[in-house]
């Protein structure tokens, strides 16, 4: 029993912890990794608080650590709140109009030796749009199953687990690769028209991110994220953003890339959709994610079937609507002080020397 309750501390003192060390500025990875369990420390704190009354017996201290327990579980659950069910659903747009556009997007996992079964996976779905991340030579060989099917790619084959693909069908006016902050971490823009000859940008985005074995800080991942909102604030155009951004949509660097970019959030109302880790349930995350700006409709986001990767694919279907300006009310916009904490981010990271070994540009 002694043990019990020895452990039970332990575990009240470490679901506070990972509440509240979050909110410190630091960019490091041991404070940012905190971030991506805020679902699993809120079901961690509702069962301590939960049974708390077989273990309190009256101990000095006992009433400050429940109420800490019951406010990191407010606070948590504020987090979390725009991605339940309680939360505002988006406006209703109609799912049987001819002019949607289907992208998927996956991780494809630059180790996974299974690539036939992604190629089964793009069967199924038959995309529009198709982005990869982590292809690398031998994926690029294997992706170009795709091309009889979708004329016009983008490829940037890489070995240092941040290649990507781009394979569409939508007539295309630019494909380009963009170095917005480190020489190896690429990004692609993708100028695209719909069936009724309406323009809208596609950004694919894998930023690092903050771990012991990849960046030390979450610098230039973010200065990333902002690099490509700064660039879509400036251009004003129809717009998505999708990829792998090794973030959560609650951090605070998540916010402001949505402020920044006035793009809006699809999940907010439909769900977490988490999409890695495949094979630890428990541990799950939304780090694969979307954005668009409100002339973009989102029809459909959804996650896809495992193929063997350790991410889950993102599908995504949506229409361009210029004239429609039925979502205007949910995009937020930076104040003052926000952006310039937007702007020195990207200064930061661009400064930021990086890990990992230097290559030429594509």
């Amino acid at each position: 029993m002694v043990l019990l309750r020895i452990l039970y501390w332990l575990l009240c003192g470490w679901s506070i912890l990972a509440s509240l060390l979050p909110i410190i500025p630091s960019r490091h990875w041991w404070v940012r990794i905190f971030e991506y369990g805020r679902v699993q420390n809120f079901l961690l704190l509702a069962g301590l608080l939960a049974v708390y009354p077989f273990v309190n017996h009256g101990a000095p201290g006992t009433y400050i650590v429940l109420s800490l327990l019951f406010l990191s579980l407010l606070y948590n659950g504020w987090l979390l709140l725009p991605y339940t069910g309680l939360f505002h659903s988006p406006a209703p747009v109609p799912k049987d109009r001819q002019d949607r556009i289907r992208l998927l997007t996956a991780n494809v996992y630059q180790f996974n030796k299974e690539p036939k079964r992604f190629i089964e996976l793009v069967r199924k779905y038959d995309p529009d749009i198709i982005l990869t991340m982590e292809s690398n030579g031998a994926w690029d060989q294997a992706l170009a199953a795709l091309e009889k099917d979708y004329p016009y790619a983008h490829k940037i084959p890489l070995e240092n687990t941040y290649g990507m693909h781009l394979y569409t069908r939508l007539p295309v006016e630019e494909l380009k690769t963009q170095h917005l902050v480190a020489q190896d971490i690429p990004s692609i823009r993708a100028r695209l028209l719909d069936q009724e000859g309406r323009l809208f940008t596609l950004y694919g985005v894998h930023p690092p991110p903050p771990s012991p074995t990849e960046e030390p800080t979450s610098l230039e991942r973010d200065a990333e994220l902002l690099a490509v909102a700064k660039e879509i604030r400036k251009r004003k155009e129809s717009t998505l953003v999708a990829g792998d951004f090794n973030n959560v949509a609650w951090s605070r660097s998540s916010k402001l890339f949505k402020k920044m970019s006035q793009l809006i959030d699809p999940r907010v109302g439909r769900g977490l959709i988490p999409t890695f880790h495949t094979r630890y349930r428990l541990i799950r995350v939304p780090i694969d994610q979307l954005y668009h700006s409100s002339d973009v409709f989102v029809t459909r986001l959804s996650r896809g079937e495992d193929f063997g990767s350790d991410h889950y694919p993102l599908i995504c279907e949506f229409f361009v609507h210029p004239d429609d300006n039925r979502q205007t009310h949910r995009v937020e916009d930076v104040d003052s002080t926000e952006k310039q904490e937007a702007l020195q981010r990207i200064k930061e990271g661009k400064a930021e020397d990086s890990d990992r070994p230097a290559i030429a540009k594509p």
